[in-house]
Order: C-alpha cells, then structure tokens, then sequence
C-alpha cells in the first residue's frame, strides 16, 4: 500500500490482504480496488459510500443519512481526532451527531444525538423499516411499541400509509398514572379507548418538521405556525411553534423531527397525548360550565351536541355569565343562573342554547367579522372589540378548547336570539 496517495485521514488504514482496508473509520472496500484521498468504497457497516479526504477530516456521502430526514442532504463529515462521532450538515446548517460502529443498510440502528435536545439519544434505522419497525428497534419507544401491540395497530401501522407518527418516549408514558396505564395495557376492556389514544398520535400523510413550523430560519425571525391537523382518531392537534420549538396541544413538546420510515416520517416527543371528549362531556369536566350543563340536561339537547354531523362550534357562556343573565332577566339582585334555567320553559331555554351552536368548527384563526349562522336559525354577529373578538356584544375570552365532535369557544354573557 503507497502510504503517500492517502490522506491524513486515511493514513491509519491497515491492508486486510484481501482488498479491504481496515482503520478507525471501520473496514471498507475501495471500489476500483485502490484506496485513494477520493472515490467510491463498500463499507461493512454502512454498505456504499462516496468518500473525499481532506486534510484531517474525511467527507464521506451516505445516502441513507439523506433518507433520515428533510434537510440533511447526505454529508458527514469527521476527524480522526473525535472518532466515533460523524458531524451531519442539515441544510439550516444545524449539525447533528451521527455515532458510527452501528450498520446501516440492513436495517440495524444508527444513532442521532440531537444538538437542539442534548441530553436526548434516539436510534434511527434506514428507511427499508416500516414505523413499527424503527420504533421496536429502538428503546426509547419500548411502552408506545406494547402499547400499539395492545391494541392490534402493528399490521396498521405497518401498512404503505403514509403516515406522520407523533411518537411519546417511555418517560411520557411513565408520567400516566401507572393503574390507569395497566389497564389499558392488559384490560381487554380498555382495548377501544387505547386504540383512541393511540390514533390521536398519527395522522394521515407525510408531514415532516417544515410545514410544522420547525424551521430555524422562520423561528430566528419570529414567523411561527400555529394551525391544526386531523388524526386518523378523527379529533384535531393543534400544532404551534415557539421560540423553543414545536408544541402540540400547547403542552407537548417535539423533541426529535423527522425520523424516517418506509411509510411515513416520526416526530419524537415528550408527553402522551389525549384525546379529547365529546363536546358535552368536556363541558361536564370543566366546573364553569355546571351551569350549562344543567340547562343542556333540561333543554334534551345533550344527544344532539354529542353528535358529530356536523361538527359544532359551541360559544360556550360560564357560570358568571348565567349569574349575569339572571339577575338581569329575573329582576333579582340574588338570582343564580340555575335559578333562570329553571324558570325558563323548554321550548325558550332550547332556543336560547342553539342560539350559542354553530353547526361547523370553526376555529379561532378561521372566526371572520360579520354573520354567523346559528343551529337556532338567527345569526349572531362576530366582531372586534377592545378586548378582541366578540360575538352578539360578548366577549370570546377564551377559543379553541377542543372536542372530539368541535370546539368551544368561551364567552361572558349568555346571548339571546333576536325576538320574532
């Protein structure tokens, strides 16, 4: 072997005798049988490579590091001086770390430190695997892999999909209450709504971190996303990104973008989502709206805001809103909103409630001024106040609580249709 035709980087290699070289890069193969600073090599970890030698450092194109994710356009470069880190050059010109000593074309792990998420490892495989695939190999994802088990989603998610994955690490799963995750991890039972967890993490199609919002250029200028997508579990994420990156339902953070699968892309992140309830049942959840429920109750209206054609928009009045309203409509300093809907007939009292539903959801980027039609018949007016948007004088104090059937919107006075 001529040690003067190798580079620096090359110079450790060891001639095997057999046409592979051996060094701390691992043991490869030059492809016209002579190793030299530039050309093609079979390498036994990481199968073909385009190689280039500078210097101290060493170039080398692996197309399966391009297949990892959007942005990294194939390059890594290292040093033998840092050996076993590969340095990857996203096309945001962030780095990420690649380990070598792991293979790589036949589907085996390769691991990513993230430098944006430092004291995060994930493994990531070639895109030969499924997401079932990646996930199983690697340990961070070992509760979400039981989990879809549990529910019989492996052939699913298996399938050409594509999909984009939402993937909780086993911390977040660890953050459950360990007797409601037993449950429904064993309980035959539970089967149904740990199928409705898990189909709220993926939603159909291919979205990788870009159109999420997850790009350094756009966040370094202050241009964030905030929008939602539907899951295969029919109930929406809303997705917004931060100064710190993106969040999903305002809580959960993605800690790792774009793991690739052969059907789909996975986003890493750190807690497990919920889905959310029907319209009704979040009302009853939340103790400022006990005063709506019990008029829902009266009115029979509950079947009818559980339903899901149409979805509905709810502008949803609070307990202090009913107070408002009954001490003005009962001419009574000390009566309560339970008292007004107790003294309202039926017949008003479901008038007055449709006249709160729209039968779409309509969420807060997509409210316009003018007039909304409402499930009551009447429509109700959206404008601007000095407080933001408003509906017939109320003020929208708070939007976009979700549901699995649409979305509340809520506001401090209960409205009233315009009279016949």
């Amino acid at each position: 072997m001529n040690a003067q035709s190798l580079a620096t980087a090359l110079q450790d290699a060891v001639d095997n005798g057999d046409g592979s070289y051996t060094n701390w890069f691992g043991t490869f193969t030059p492809t016209g049988g002579t190793l030299s600073n530039t050309g093609g090599i079979s390498h036994e970890e990481h199968g073909d490579l385009w190689i280039s030698a500078m210097g101290n450092g060493l170039w080398i194109y692996d197309p399966n590091v391009e297949a990892l994710g959007a942005g990294i356009n194939g390059w890594i470069y290292t040093s033998k001086f840092f050996f076993p880190y590969f340095y990857v050059k996203t096309g945001n010109g962030s780095w990420f770390i690649y380990i070598s000593g792991v293979e790589g074309p036949g589907g085996t792990p390769r691991v990513f430190y993230n430098t944006i998420a430092k004291e995060n490892l994930f493994l990531s495989k070639s895109t030969t695997d499924t997401i079932v695939g990646v996930a199983s190999g690697n340990e961070a994802f070992s509760s979400l892999v039981t989990a879809v088990v549990a529910a019989d989603l492996v052939d699913a998610l298996s399938s050409p999909g594509p999909f984009t994955v939402f993937a909780p690490v086993d911390d977040a799963f660890a953050a459950l209450d360990p007797n409601v995750l037993n449950d429904l991890l064993t309980n035959p039972e539970s089967k149904s709504a740990l199928t409705d967890i898990l189909t709220y993490h993926v939603v159909p199609g291919r979205i990788p971190s870009g159109e999420l919002g997850l790009d350094l250029g756009s966040i370094l200028r202050g241009e964030y996303i905030s929008g939602y997508v539907e899951t295969l579990n029919g109930a929406d994420l809303r997705i917004d990104t931060t100064p710190f990156g993106v969040m999903i339902n305002g809580t959960s953070m993605v800690v790792l973008p774009d793991v690739e699968a052969s059907n789909g892309i996975i986003h890493v992140i750190d807690e497990v989502l919920l889905p959310p309830a029907d319209i009704v049942d979040t009302a009853i959840g939340n103790p400022d709206f006990s005063t709506l429920v019990e008029a829902v109750v009266k009115a029979g209206l509950v079947d009818a805001l559980r339903g899901t054609d149409p979805e509905l928009t709810v502008f949803a009045p609070t307990n202090a809103a009913f107070d408002a309203a009954a001490k003005a409509l009962l001419e009574n300093p000390e009566a309560t909103g339970s008292e007004l809907v107790e003294a309202l007939d039926v017949e008003t009292l479901t008038a007055v409630l449709l006249y709160h539903v729209v039968g779409a959801a309509v969420y807060s980027s997509e409210v316009a001024e003018g007039p909304v039609p409402t499930l009551g018949g009447a429509s109700a007016t959206i404008s601007v106040g000095e407080m933001g948007l408003m509906i017939d004088g109320a003020n929208i104090i708070a939007t976009d609580v979700a549901a699995s059937n649409g979305v509340i919107h809520v506001i401090d006075q209960v409205i009233l249709p315009p009279a016949e």
